[in-house]
């Protein structure tokens, strides 16, 4: 199934908006990362608490690593 995923987010040209649970697949998250390099609009709406809250600042560590690929996250 990544494999499908993966090339949706390729063939993004003006903008990738998506709705999930989690992301946290290591090769969706680079895709997601590339195309935010390609000046593509990405806009991520994910869980706030999929599995519990890790961290001391309240952030679960995949939504910290899903921010992290420059994408406009929110939850």
């Amino acid at each position: 199934m990544s494999h499908t995923i993966m090339k949706f987010i390729r063939n993004s040209n003006k903008f990738l908006y998506i709705n999930s649970y989690l992301i946290d697949d290591p090769k969706i998250l680079e895709g997601i990362s590339g195309a935010v390099k390609r000046k593509i609009d990405v806009k991520i709406i994910v869980g706030g608490r999929p599995y519990g809250i890790n961290g001391d600042n309240g952030i679960h560590d995949e939504i910290k690593t899903l921010k992290d690929t420059g994408a406009e996250v929110k939850m």
